[in-house]
């Protein structure tokens, strides 16, 4: 019963908490609240707002997804690459004998139907069936395959593309998914047998020998990643990008559809470099998950998550769980997938989550995703364009009723040709969220961030600030007390930081407001 009431109260609060008075409104001009109810429902008007918008963090982008399929044809052609019109996929090296059906990617623009018909195929863009589709789901995970080859020497201009977006997007951290060394790890010698979960414990010790050097190359990837994508947006320079801005960090990700061993072997490269590179802040899974091996696999595969728990304590994990409909699989799938993730794995994140009504006893799952702060990781355009799940079908507003934090991502925007302010746009017009969901969206997505350090809100209390800074009015010279704190405490700082870009954004809104009508 007290609970319930509780419950009620909270519901009650929830105005409340996502209300935020007009503070930056002067004398009688418009408050960037009142502008945004005034254009919300135009959606060019709406677009161009929310990108300038401060939008805090993005907490997973995959860093292989977020390049648009005309890039990867641009480096292709670069490379000297052969494309395969009939498979729908870059070759990993020059054409033999150039045909309609094999061309040099260089050469692919001169003829637009061959050009569109591979853009498509690498991206969902105007999604149609191609070789091996049979849905939307299949092109989606099939496009990884497809621009393969084109990856291995282009890691540092796929992180300065991811960058410059998140510039445009405004966002002001990022956690980008990689997984370096991949093919040293998943092609290892002598590779021992992991079939289930007492197997773990042994599989384990063989791998001992050979971390070093797997953990060595992966950060040698990395290093190098970083080098040469701040060479090619002059960080440091007097023409430096603003994408340079960006605080930058990395969760190692492996995906769930490799091999039982490898996905070992990854993970602990993974905890490994959590716990002793700044760089990387968390471990992730990726891939589909209604593939019949990894649900065959998945509970041993969270088991793999708790056995590293022990091993390596601390470590942040955010997993995708819940990605499954019934029409991807059957009844039993769609029961226990979230719940697993937290229960055994300790994820402190989920990604997509849209199973959430089909867990047994979701009242109790939603409890405890709320009472545990444990965020909810969304993409809306991924939803739709993989599930076919959107509006009022879509969980966002059961968690949100919930008290679930949630937050969004820009997740794979190359392929899905989507942005973290496309986000913003969808749950602004599907869920006619006002000016003060926006800041809590934003808030949240940096509260919730793998960052060291204290928050600047009190146990996630958004908008009441700790003892150090309750006093204080954003400026870009809080006190010497509240500087020493946000000195100490990155996360605090960086949320510090967002403070400000809002502080701005809607001072910069309402002058334009008032520039309009002088005209």
């Amino acid at each position: 019963m007290i609970k319930t009431l509780l419950k009620l109260l909270c519901l009650f609060m929830l105005g409340a908490i996502f209300h935020v008075r007009p503070i930056y409104a002067a004398g009688s001009t418009l408050s960037v609240e009142q502008l945004y109810n005034h254009i919300k429902d135009d959606p060019l008007k709406l677009r161009v707002f929310l990108r300038d918008f401060p939008k805090g963090g993005d907490l997973n982008n995959h860093l292989v997804g977020a390049i648009y399929a005309e890039t990867w044809l641009k480096w292709a052609g670069e490379d000297g690459l052969c494309v395969s019109i009939s498979k729908a996929k870059i070759l990993p090296s020059p054409c033999g004998v150039v045909t309609h059906n094999e061309q040099p990617a260089q050469n692919l623009g001169k003829d637009l139907s061959a050009w569109s018909h591979m853009v498509a195929a690498l991206s969902m863009r105007d999604f149609v069936p191609m070789v091996g589709d049979r849905s939307a789901h299949d092109h989606f995970f099939g496009t990884f395959t497809r621009f393969a080859a084109v990856e291995k020497h282009h890691q540092g201009d796929m992180l300065a593309k991811a960058l410059q977006q998140a510039a445009r997007d405004h966002v002001i951290y990022i956690e980008i998914a990689v997984s370096p060394a991949l093919s040293a790890m998943i092609n290892i010698e002598g590779r021992p047998k992991l079939e289930k979960k007492s197997d773990l414990s042994a599989v384990h010790e063989k791998l001992l020998p050979v971390l070093g050097s797997l953990t060595k190359l992966a950060q040698q990837d990395i290093t190098e990643m970083e080098k040469q994508a701040h060479q090619k947006l002059h960080c440091g320079e007097k023409d430096e990008d603003p994408a340079c801005q960006i605080e930058v960090r990395y969760l190692f990700q492996t995906s769930r559809n490799l091999p039982l061993i490898s996905i070992l072997t990854q993970l602990e490269v993974g905890y490994f470099l959590t716990k002793n590179d700044s760089r990387f802040v968390g471990v992730t899974l990726s891939g589909y998950e209604d593939d019949p091996e990894a649900l065959d696999h998945y509970k041993l595969q969270m088991e793999m998550f708790h056995f590293l728990n022990g091993i390596y304590p601390a470590v942040n994990i955010v997993l995708p769980a819940g990605e499954l409909t019934a029409n991807l699989v059957s009844p039993e799938n769609l029961t226990s997938h979230i719940r697993d993730a937290i229960d055994i794995a300790g994820a402190q994140r989920i990604g997509q989550a849209m199973d959430i009504l089909h867990e047994d006893d979701s009242s109790s799952l939603l409890e405890k995703l709320a009472d545990h702060n444990i965020l909810v990781e969304l993409n809306l355009t991924r939803n739709e364009k993989i599930l076919n799940i959107r509006g009022n079908e879509h969980p966002f507003t059961i968690y949100r009723q919930s008290l679930v934090p949630v937050a969004f991502i820009s997740d794979n925007e190359g392929i899905l040709r989507s942005d973290l302010t496309e986000q913003y746009s969808l749950a602004a017009k599907q869920f006619r969220l006002n000016y003060g969901d926006l800041i809590k969206l934003s808030r949240v997505s940096l509260e919730y961030a793998f960052v060291p350090g204290k928050s600047l809100w009190v146990k996630h209390n958004l908008g009441h600030k700790v003892m150090s800074c309750n006093r204080e009015i954003v400026s870009i010279k809080p006190s010497k007390k509240c500087a020493s704190y946000l000195k100490q405490n990155q996360k605090a700082a960086l949320e510090w930081r967002l403070e400000l870009a809002l502080k701005d954004f809607a001072k910069d809104e309402i002058h334009k407001s008032i520039l309009s009508k002088a005209h």
